[in-house]
């Protein structure tokens, strides 16, 4: 009776040693081709039973590098499920982050893609810290590569965040003679000021930074471009006015604007909602607009601010400040379509922020395969390890 149980004690240890040897050589066989990018399934995979979630692994690694990212995923998750070792975890959920990567669409076309690119970089995060492989304070995951993955994820999204929080603030300058006709600047004809206040009374907000700017030969204003902060949420105030001269022979602009920008956090908290609005003297104002008039009255004055000192404004100026038309014109002009003036000759110059958001947009779309997409990354995390 000792005798057939030690017998059969040897034929199931024999066994089990062959299964584990065939599924061995069977595993050495795919590891072999999938270095030579020849990518099969183990197909004796079901002899792996001791360990079973290195099958699914290796199965979600081929579907990676066959570009089935989706099944991949679903592969990874089958892993996940089958009690994998805490380091095989990791790896396990490094693979399946970037897999989710692959499917992440960085296309910007506007800034409304944006919260939904950081919602998907999110989940891949998730992913990373659910069992401390990764951790947000960008140190201590338990897993280096996680660790790694994790931080750039994070820096990925402080980028977009930074394009989406970036707001520029503009305005248009014109200067007529005084029979109100518009004259062409020079380009840095005239200088503004634009400064956070404490609120809508103008009043002054220590240490607050002053912007100035001047106006493009156009008449295009760019008073500031800020980056804002989620800490910055809240409501804030800019006094926005020209910086008067010392042309004698210039009427500036007495126009005041207070901008209103109220920053509220986005739906995902990473980046700000913006709500922008404008006061002015002018009720209906719906742009900050600046006219200066020139108090001569020759046709043959140059329209620079400054490059007017030497013609003669005496009696002129005069004569056309009580001009009745000259005023009724002033009006017209200043409430005329810029895009419209000169006979439509005068094209509105490209918007700075946007050609900055396209900047950003064509980076990031150049990037989608080689920076999100990681078979191309110095740190190339999936190669290797499959199982």
């Amino acid at each position: 009776m000792k005798k057939k149980i030690c017998i059969s004690v040897w034929v199931l240890f024999f066994i089990f040693f062959l299964i584990l040897l065939v599924n061995t050589i069977s595993n050495e066989v795919m590891i072999n081709k999938y270095n030579k990018r020849v990518y099969e399934f183990n197909k004796l995979w079901f002899l792996g039973f001791t360990q079973p979630y290195i099958s699914s692994f290796n199965k979600g690694d081929i579907l990676y590098k066959k570009g089935e990212y989706e099944m991949a995923i679903a592969q990874y998750d089958d892993a996940l499920a089958k009690y994998p070792t805490k380091a095989a975890e990791c790896d396990i959920r490094v693979n399946k982050a970037l897999a989710m990567l692959k499917l992440v669409d960085v296309t910007i076309n506007n800034k409304d893609d944006i919260d939904p690119i950081i919602d998907q970089l999110l989940l891949v995060e998730e992913v990373l810290t659910e069992k401390g492989c990764a951790n947000v304070d960008m140190e201590t995951g338990h897993d280096e590569e996680a660790q790694i993955l994790f931080n750039e994820i994070e820096s990925y999204i402080e980028y977009y965040a930074d394009i989406k929080d970036t707001f520029s603030f503009y305005g248009n300058k014109f200067l007529y003679d005084s029979r109100g006709n518009q004259r062409q600047l020079s380009g840095n004809d005239f200088e503004f000021s634009f400064i956070e206040v404490a609120d809508e009374n103008k009043t002054e907000l220590p240490g607050a930074q002053e912007y100035t700017s001047y106006n493009e030969a156009d008449g295009f204003i760019t008073f500031a471009t800020i980056t804002y902060k989620v800490a910055d949420e809240g409501t804030h105030y800019y006094y926005v006015h020209e910086i008067e001269g010392e042309n004698p022979m210039i009427k500036y602009a007495e126009e005041e604007y207070i901008v209103q920008v109220d920053l509220t956090k986005s739906y995902n908290g990473r980046t700000l909602d913006a709500v922008i609005t404008l006061y002015a003297d002018d009720p209906i104002a719906t742009q900050i607009r600046f006219a200066n008039f020139l108090m001569i009255n020759e046709d043959s004055s140059s329209g620079g601010g400054d490059g007017n000192d030497g013609q003669d404004g005496g009696s002129g100026g005069d004569q056309n400040q009580n001009n009745g038309d000259g005023d009724q014109d002033q009006d017209q002009n200043q409430n005329q379509n810029p895009d419209e003036q000169d006979g439509g000759q005068q094209e509105q110059p490209v918007d700075p922020i946007e050609q900055q958001l396209q900047d950003y947009m064509n980076q990031a779309n150049e990037e989608r395969n080689d920076t999100l997409n990681h078979d191309q990354n110095p740190n190339n995390y999936y190669g290797d390890n499959i199982w």
